[in-house]
Formats: structure tokens, C-alpha cells, sequence
């Protein structure tokens, strides 16, 4: 009887004291990760993740500094790991990204996930679409259209990555395939606000004022706003 009732009170005293060992660990490898003690952070990220699985911060940054240590296995690995502690694979690399930028280190999130996408297929499409977020955010339009086009390919009637396929298209110089673009977006959806502002500000800046209103007016149609408004007033509509 006596031996069942310690064991009983080392199980509840356990039930507690894990979780504040984990707290302790967990303090340590952000300790380490602050300090740029990246060999540190990766070994203890690991066995926090592996006491207490599903914390997205502590994936994204084992990520990082399994990456900057150039432990590549361990960087690609991470991201199974992650998926099989059900952490969402756009929240994931969405704190990777934010974590290689806080730390100054942005090139690490484009060259794992290239990487990654070779031996994790079964992710080729959020790894595209994190790609996609990156490069537009970077004002890089070259790769912006590259993934833009790989994410098409696979869903063509997309009217957001049409529209970001068009603004890269427009950023390079390549006017005549961005309207297009354009163009297309409209016959998906007509009362696309956003691709006829593009197109009437595009041919303002041409100096075609009949085109430019035309857009500007079926614009205002769906929603208005006190600079659609000026413009269209100085056009004269």
C-alpha cells in the first residue's frame, strides 16, 4: 500500500515537473539562438521539439541554425518533422522567413526551401508559394515571374497569381504580356477592382486618357475612393 502511494505522488510530482524542465529548456535554446550560438540552438531546439512537439518557433528557428551551421540534413529534416507534429507547412515557413530576416540572414530561406522542394515533393506547392511571397517582397520580378508561372501551371485561372505575374511582367519591361495578363484576369472575373485600376493607371501613364478612363470609370463602378475620384474628375469624366 505505502509503495503504490509514492508511487502515485512521483507520478504527480513528474506530471509537474516536466513541464518546467521543458520551460527551462526551451529558455535555454532562445538564449542560444539570441546569441548567434547556432550549433547550441540546434541541438536544443531538437530535444525540445522532440519533448514537446509542435511549437512552430522552435522548428523555424532549428531550421535557421541547422542551415547557418551547414548541417543540411538536419535543416531539410526539420521541415518532415514539423509536418509530422502537425505544424502548418504556410506557418512554418512563414516564421522561417521571419526568422532568417530578423537575424540577417534572408538568403537561408530561398536556398533550404529550393533545396527542400527536391527531396520533399509531396510540399513542392507551398514551398512554390513561400518562394512566390519572398521574391515578391524582395522586388526581385525575374524569380516573382518564375514562380508565379510554376504556381499557374497548376491552378491557370488564379486571379491573385495572375495579378502578381502581371505586376512582375510590368516591373521588367514585358508590357505588352502583363496586359495580356491583365486581360485575362477580366475575363475570369470582369468586376476585378484591382486589375482595372492596374490598367487604367497604366494607360494614364501611357497618355492614352480614353483608355485610362474607361478602366478608371468601371473602377469606381464596384468601389471608389477620393483619388479614383480626383483622377477621374481631372479626365474629365
Amino acid at each position: 500500500m505505502k509503495k503504490t502511494i509514492l508511487t502515485a505522488l512521483a507520478a504527480i510530482f513528474l506530471s509537474f515537473a516536466a513541464p518546467a524542465q521543458n520551460d527551462a529548456l526551451l529558455d535555454k535554446a532562445r538564449r542560444a539562438y539570441s546569441n548567434g550560438e547556432w550549433a547550441s540552438a540546434t541541438a536544443l531546439y531538437g530535444v525540445y521539439c522532440d519533448r514537446e512537439p509542435g511549437l512552430t518557433e522552435a522548428y523555424a528557428r532549428r531550421m535557421l541554425a541547422s542551415e547557418l551551421i551547414a548541417d543540411t540534413i538536419t535543416s531539410t529534416a526539420v521541415i518532415e518533422e514539423a509536418m509530422h507534429a502537425e505544424v502548418g507547412a504556410p506557418a512554418l515557413f512563414a516564421a522561417f522567413r521571419a526568422s532568417a530576416f530578423e537575424t540577417g540572414h534572408p538568403e537561408a530561406f530561398p536556398t533550404l526551401l529550393k533545396r527542400a522542394r527536391g527531396s520533399l515533393s509531396w510540399l513542392a506547392r507551398p514551398i512554390d508559394a513561400a518562394l512566390l511571397d519572398f521574391y515578391k517582397f524582395r522586388n526581385n520580378p525575374a524569380q516573382t515571374e518564375e514562380y508565379a508561372r510554376t504556381l499557374l501551371a497548376g491552378l491557370p485561372d488564379d486571379t491573385g497569381y495572375l495579378a502578381t505575374l502581371a505586376e512582375s511582367l510590368l516591373m521588367q519591361g514585358k508590357n505588352k504580356d502583363a496586359l495580356d495578363t491583365y486581360a485575362r484576369i477580366l475575363e475570369i472575373d470582369p468586376r476585378n477592382f484591382d486589375a482595372l485600376v492596374s490598367l487604367g493607371t497604366y494607360w494614364l501613364d501611357e497618355g492614352d486618357t480614353a483608355k485610362a478612363r474607361d478602366y478608371l470609370t468601371r473602377a469606381a463602378e464596384i468601389r471608389t475612393s477620393p483619388a479614383l475620384r480626383q483622377t477621374l474628375d481631372r479626365l474629365g469624366k
